[in-house]
């Protein structure tokens, strides 16, 4: 599973490489050609979409020192794979989606309450993806 997760991160951060050099996304979808199945090119758009340059870093990173964790003498078990593989997406939000803060004048009443350290979040959570579909989305 390590390994799959890291080849799709591999080949989005290439993706997504070619889209900071100044490519649309289309023009980076056409030029894949045939490397991305035809079935998957609407799951890897909106995965190119989502993910930051620097958040495609840290989950290959973070995968490649999983797999070497498993390899290692004295492997933890799974316990180890599920939780990457739940920490990725999870830090991948992290990096794609920052946290906005209110700033209208009706919450400011409500935001008056909350404690000096508290931000109020403008945006919905978003939901958790179960480790068997992980896909990096």
């Amino acid at each position: 599973m390590l390994r799959s997760l890291a080849r799709r991160a591999l080949q989005l951060a290439q993706l997504r490489a070619q889209m900071a050099g100044g490519e649309s996304i289309d023009r980076v979808m056409e030029t894949a050609g045939k490397a991305i199945f035809w079935k998957e090119k609407p799951v890897i758009q909106s995965q190119l979409q989502r993910w930051t340059p620097d958040g495609l870093a840290t989950a290959i990173a973070r995968l490649a020192e999983a797999e070497r964790q498993v390899k290692a003498p004295g492997y933890v078990g799974s316990a180890l794979v599920e939780e990457e593989v739940l920490a990725i997406p999870a830090e991948q939000r992290r990096f794609a989606r920052p946290l906005k803060r209110d700033r209208s004048a009706s919450s400011a009443a409500t935001s008056a309450s909350l404690p000096p350290t508290a931000v109020k979040v403008t945006q919905p959570p978003l939901p958790i993806t179960a480790v068997a579909a992980v896909t990096l989305d």
